[in-house]
């Protein structure tokens, strides 16, 4: 039995077009958890990773405050931490990785295998898809938050290859009429004719996308009333010049999320992510599918392969959170088995908050408000904005809570 519960430091894995400095809802965790980290305006922050992910597995701080060994040496020596339920099911590690994300420029358009596909490409190509594991995820908006997922509605797409000459040039003229010939034809005949008209898109030559793409950006910068579709297209434009991925904006829903907002993508679903901040939480895999808006490998026949092409409306595209009987829980839980979300809302007047044992761990993180926490007998510890909590499966943690506002919190499970 754990004498001290774990407690899992912050991983940050910085990669491009994030937000940089103290911009970063990132770089501000870390910050108000490691008071001698000197945040660098100039520097990305891109990630904080907190699990047992090979790439970025979270450390253990001692009480006395030393960063020991990495939570998943913790977890092979100790896999009853886990919960039976849990190695039952995915073995000696979490199958989740749980993740802050903020976002200062688009990342890249892409999408993630199905589990039986992700065990092809893993033994046809090893050096890019170095595992067999799907990759759904959960991303829960802390700020504002932009994004493309899912494909538009038929009719919204088949607006633009009317009006947009410059796409229709791409897609070329037999396919344009195709196309549009489906708007009244049968749901798998309009999958069909998507697939061929955003495949033409995808693989057109760069040079033709470039052409087409400075004659498109040229006319909506002359337009004297500039519309959402249009401005996103000079913002992405701005950042990826002459890139595909630009057209992507008229294929896939445009998303603009308000914090509490949460977005789950299934396998097989394009999406980006434009900008903003949020709680993301996903199996654990590294498979991405990439086809624009990056500087990273790009696999688009294989991206436009994939993709299941259901058409739905923007609105349709948010997961909806169930609020718990004790009115300050919400759970966010997907159909997959990988992972639970759940958001802890403790009002400032609740002077104890009880995190009740699950006989599976988790991971919670702190995002506002202040306290400290009892777990296993070893009581006092701080809970702060930035800190995160490993929790031992079958123990409930007690939190005081010591702030003028709400203590909010994030429990990662399966």
């Amino acid at each position: 039995m754990i004498r001290r519960p774990p407690r899992s430091t912050l991983f940050p894995y910085t990669t491009l077009f994030r937000s940089r400095g103290a911009s970063s809802e990132v770089a501000s965790l870390i910050k108000n958890v490691c008071p001698h980290f000197r945040i660098d305006e100039d520097k990305p922050y891109a990630e904080l990773w907190m699990g047992t992910h090979p790439s970025g597995p979270s450390s253990i701080v001692t009480p006395e405050g030393r960063v020991g060994k990495t939570l998943l040496e913790e977890l092979l020596q100790h896999p009853e931490y886990l919960g039976q339920t849990l190695i039952n099911q995915f073995g000696q590690h979490l199958p989740f990785l749980f993740k802050v994300l903020s976002v200062g420029k688009a990342l890249s358009i892409q999408a993630h295998p199905n589990k039986k596909r992700a065990e092809e490409l893993h033994k046809e190509r090893p050096d890019v898809y170095k595992d067999a594991n799907h990759k759904p995820e959960m991303a829960l908006a802390l700020t504002n938050f932009e994004a493309l997922c899912g494909f538009r509605p038929f009719g919204e797409i088949a607006h633009f290859v009317k009006t947009i000459p410059e796409l229709e040039e791409l897609i070329e003229h037999q396919l344009t009429s195709e196309f549009i010939k489906a708007e009244n034809a049968s749901v798998s005949e309009q999958r069909a004719a998507l697939k061929k008209c955003f495949t033409a898109v995808m693989t057109a030559p760069k040079n033709s996308i470039q052409k087409q793409l400075c004659s498109l950006v040229r006319r909506t910068e002359n337009e004297v009333h500039k519309n959402t579709t249009s401005e996103l297209l000079l913002k992405i434009y701005k950042d990826f010049p002459g890139d595909v991925g630009c057209f992507g904006i008229y294929f896939l829903n445009y998303l603009k999320m308000k914090p509490g907002d949460a977005l789950f993508l299934e396998a097989d679903e394009a999406h980006a992510y434009l900008s903003g901040d949020c709680i993301e939480i996903m199996a654990c895999s590294d498979n991405v599918v990439r086809a624009g808006l990056t500087p990273k490998y790009i696999d688009t026949e294989e991206l436009c392969e994939m993709l299941t092409y259901n058409c739905t409306e923007s609105d349709q595209k948010l997961f909806r959170g169930i609020k718990e009987e004790d009115s300050h829980r919400t759970i966010y839980d997907p159909p997959v088995p990988d992972f639970i979300l759940d958001k802890i809302e403790v009002p400032s007047n609740v002077a104890t908050y009880t995190i009740k044992s699950k006989n599976v761990a988790s991971i919670i993180l702190v995002v506002r408000g202040h306290g400290t926490y009892d777990c296993l007998g070893y009581g006092g510890r701080e809970l702060k904005r930035g800190t995160s909590v490993f929790i031992p499966a079958n123990e409930e943690l007690v939190i005081n809570v010591s702030t003028s506002e709400n203590l909010d919190i994030f429990q990662a499970y399966c």
